[in-house]
């Protein structure tokens, strides 16, 4: 049904269906990366501990929040121009705005890969160099590593502002008439690249801990399973990631070489599991390492002990109103002090009650 199609106003509907998704699916990337992030700041300045060191793997892992966090934001205003075309057109006629978008999201979702490969690099340091880990990823090199992640997206976003392809009169502000060439020829070869890499890397640990989840010179039956486990979700997160990001990167290409209805339909839902890959790595990473972790639980540890207590405390405050109504509870309220003190005395031994 969708080949008899051949006109983009045909799938004008079916577009602004799928943009809508995508839409929802960014402003959960935004509200969840966001809420792990804050969540985390706010319990390291409670508890007092802003010149306390973050674990590198810990730091590998905010910058990917961070990264993440911008990918929702910026990928939620610029599909904004795919749901209303009409403000795609008006924005054509300011040169900076139309270009600062694709500028923007090219800084986010690059610096997101770039942050992504950092995590892998350190996890692969962690399980494959494990006695030379504290060696090398010492505070400098993870301050350098994490630099070096945004240097390559911020000197393409500069390239766009001051080089990009906007000339007078365009139609519309999209990927194909503003940026085609920047993506054809640098954007999708950097992804391609990093991508790669990302999964040659990621396989590299997956291999390593089944090699050591096999071996039975020491450890503990506990351990193996733990081993075979982590093993096992890495090799699901690489999966997942190849599954997801490969269609995307293979129907980009086939746009831009065959722009018709058809490819672009394609190219757009798959962009939709490109999205899920922002939301599920850096809730993943963030479960798995501690440091990051532990702070978040207990912040919401400490908030559901203070929704606790203050129910608790709205129970036994209430003043008593008169009537069978107090007496009732009165009468409930010594029932089950006696009862506990019966049970008090029955468990230290204690006759004659």
């Amino acid at each position: 049904m969708v080949l008899q199609l051949k006109t983009p106003e045909d799938l004008k509907d079916l577009y602004i269906g799928i943009a809508i998704v995508r839409y929802a699916l960014n402003i959960a990337i935004l509200v969840i990366n966001g809420g792990i992030l804050l969540a985390f700041l706010i319990q390291r300045w409670r508890h007092q501990r802003p010149k306390r060191r973050l674990h590198p793997a810990g730091c590998f892992v905010i910058n990917l929040l961070i990264a993440d966090t911008l990918v929702g934001a910026v990928l939620t205003n610029s599909l904004r121009y795919k749901i209303w075309p009409e403000n795609a057109v008006a924005l054509a006629k300011k040169h900076y705005a139309c270009v600062l978008r694709f500028a923007v999201a090219f800084l986010a979702v690059c610096g997101s890969h770039n942050a992504l490969l950092s995590v892998v690099i350190d996890r692969y340091v962690a399980v494959v160099h494990t006695m030379r880990y504290r060696d090398w990823m010492s505070r400098r090199t993870c301050v350098l590593m994490v630099t070096a992640s945004w240097i390559l997206p911020v000197t393409g976003m500069m390239y766009l502002l001051f080089f990009g392809h906007w000339k007078p009169g365009l139609p519309i502000c999209s990927e194909n008439t503003v940026i085609g060439d920047f993506s054809l020829y640098v954007w999708l070869p950097i992804q391609v690249a990093l991508l790669l890499s990302i999964l040659v890397i990621q396989f590299c640990v997956h291999f390593e801990l089944r090699r050591y989840g096999k071996t039975k010179s020491f450890g503990s039956s506990v351990l193996h399973r733990s081993t075979h486990k982590s093993a096992k979700t890495m090799l699901i997160s690489t999966l997942a990631f190849a599954f997801f990001y490969a269609p995307y990167d293979a129907t980009a290409l086939v746009f831009v070489f065959f722009p018709s209805a058809l490819t672009k339909l394609l190219y757009d839902l798959s962009a939709i599991g490109t999205a899920l890959t922002f939301l599920v790595n850096p809730c993943l990473y963030s479960i798995k390492t501690e440091s990051v972790r532990r702070p978040v639980s207990e912040l919401f540890s400490d908030i559901r002990g203070a929704l606790s207590r203050l129910k608790t405390r709205g129970c036994f405050d209430q003043p008593a109103t008169e009537g069978p109504t107090a007496e009732n509870g009165s009468s409930r309220f010594d029932s089950n002090r006696n009862a506990s003190i019966i049970t008090l005395n029955t468990s230290l031994g204690v006759s004659g009650v």
